[in-house]
């Protein structure tokens, strides 16, 4: 009786032939420049290059759930005060690090907003945000609450939340099983 046509008889003994993959598209992707002089329009991953299959190039805002819109909102509050003491001091290494902080906190957006895995932003987010309560106390020492400035007044108690919201966002994926 002969082989099935997916096995290999080699040697006396019956192999299962691999599936042949399809050629993949090797269709030339132009440059962001090319593209804008043709009029042509280009996805997120293609203009950029990133993603390579690790970030897709749209929203997944259809599971977004209240604590996912709530830390995004608190992330934004702390990052965009992040950014704006930075840039009163671009050229000092306090500056660079709340420009960076404030990067960082874009870019968690960004992950949460096409859906990339979300548990995990949060558990790096609890560490990230705790960090920077504990570094900013080490580094002021406030005497009280009126050496605290108002920007920090703001900025803690936002950061103290988007800890809480990412515990509860990695308690229910965990119990959720996502």
């Amino acid at each position: 009786m002969p082989a099935p046509p997916d096995v290999l008889v080699i040697g006396g003994l019956p192999r299962v032939a691999r599936a042949q993959s399809p050629e993949p598209d090797v269709t030339p992707t132009p440059s962001p420049c090319a593209a804008a002089i043709s009029g042509q329009t280009l996805s997120l991953r293609e203009a950029t290059g990133l993603g390579m299959g690790v970030v897709d190039d749209h929203l997944d805002l259809e599971t977004l759930d209240r604590r996912h819109r709530l830390g995004i909102g608190l992330a934004a509050v702390t990052g965009a005060i992040h950014l704006v003491l930075g840039m009163g001091a671009p050229t000092t290494p306090i500056g660079v690090a709340s420009i960076l902080a404030g990067i960082g906190y874009a870019g968690a957006i960004v992950l949460v907003l096409v859906g990339y895995r979300r548990r995990l932003v949060a558990a790096v987010g609890i560490v990230y945000v705790g960090s920077q309560i504990v570094i900013w106390y080490v580094v002021n020492r406030p005497a009280s609450l009126a050496a605290v400035s108002p920007a920090a007044m703001v900025d803690k108690p936002v950061q103290v939340l988007l800890i809480a919201v990412c515990v509860a966002i990695v308690r229910r994926s965990g119990a959720a099983g996502e």
